[in-house]
């Protein structure tokens, strides 16, 4: 792949977008498309070295920007046919999918004329922004994430835009950290009753090597703390802990009533779960400041191939999971994609060793 500085880049993008604009202007949107002997093809049809550095250096939120703008140019979301054709192939690379691409960008997956009006999805958007805000606000007076069925008029505006609540939860931006910063408070001068309280959840956690759940708790207890504090999270937060989570709350919590039948019940069980690890021994300790330290080198959450066997298994060991794992150093395992890509440049790595 051909090395190019960054002025250059940027250079050949605007380069690229006046061709386009040259393109639309005359209805020719394929111009260049079918010579692969033009300077348009060499430079950035994604079949040349030179194109693909210059794909590669676009943003997926570029790509989504670009289709945006088409969009209110057109007054629809904009067909592949009408878009560029060296945009639409980057477009198409990075998505797979132009329905995927228009969901990114917030546009309706009916293209093309006939499609939904740049007003229609303007109300459809404000609708959606309209109650995410209502999840967050709600979240807020509840002091934890809201469960589906306490808001049954957001899952039935949402089920077009979501299949799950915790992808409601995800879009809202309703999170584990959000959740940290927001409803969390340190209570000064707090009276001996509930301070003897804590210490004995305190002496709970250290006993199980991890904050308890709410069911490890006497009831009683538990109320008392939780009137006083706000909730249970604000409950462990002043004795410097977080509650266990899942990974993937509401995962099996469908909007549409047709999916409901495969809903789990919920369970407040440590299987899938993320929690603060307690009462490390010297070498987990020493494991967890390597493990830190490899993902402060890499820029990113290691994976278990790019670390010492020994290593990983005893951590995961004592940390139950890999996911647990990277949690104690505020990492997320990485997935999908960007997982694939890893994999992929390490192999080439060791092939060109």
């Amino acid at each position: 792949m051909r090395t190019l500085t960054f002025k250059q880049i940027q250079k050949s993008k605007i380069a690229l977008q006046r061709i386009a604009e040259k393109a639309e202007a005359s209805q020719k949107l394929n111009y260049g498309k079918d010579n692969k002997n033009s300077a348009i093809f060499k430079t950035y049809s994604t079949s040349s070295p030179m194109g693909q550095t210059i794909y590669f250096n676009f943003s997926d939120e570029e790509l989504l920007e670009l289709l945006r703008l088409e969009a209110k140019r057109l007054g629809h979301s904009p067909a592949q046919k009408e878009i560029f054709w060296v945009y639409r192939f980057y477009i198409r690379n990075r998505f797979q999918r132009w329905p995927y691409a228009l969901k990114k960008a917030g546009l309706s997956r009916s293209a093309g004329k006939s499609g939904k009006s740049m007003e229609a999805m303007m109300k459809d958007r404000h609708n959606y922004e309209y109650w995410l805000n209502k999840v967050r606000e709600h979240a807020l007076e509840l002091e934890r994430p809201p469960h589906a069925v306490e808001m049954p008029e957001a899952c039935e505006a949402l089920k077009r835009n979501f299949r799950t609540w915790a992808e409601v939860l995800r879009a809202a931006g309703v999170s584990r950290s959000w959740m940290r910063q927001k409803v969390v408070n340190r209570i000064p001068d707090l009276e001996e009753e509930y301070r003897i309280l804590l210490k004995d959840i305190q002496k709970k956690a250290i006993e199980l090597g991890r904050p308890p759940l709410k069911i490890e708790v006497d009831q009683e207890v538990r109320v008392k703390l939780r009137q006083r504090c706000g909730s249970w999270r604000n409950v462990l937060f002043q004795i410097g802990l977080e509650p266990v989570t899942k990974i993937s709350p509401f995962a099996s919590s469908y909007l549409d009533e047709k999916d409901q039948i495969r809903n789990r019940i919920h369970k407040e069980i440590l299987k899938d779960s993320l929690y603060q690890v307690l009462n490390l021994d010297q070498k987990a300790r020493k494991y967890l400041l390597c493990l830190k330290n490899k993902a402060k080198e890499l820029d990113r959450a290691p994976i278990k191939e790019e670390l010492p066997k020994e290593m990983v298994q005893y951590l995961i060991g004592y940390c139950g999971t890999w996911s647990n794992t990277l949690y104690q150093i505020g990492c997320k395992p990485l997935r999908g994609d960007q997982l694939k890509a890893v994999k992929k440049e390490n192999r080439k790595r060791v092939i060109h060793k």
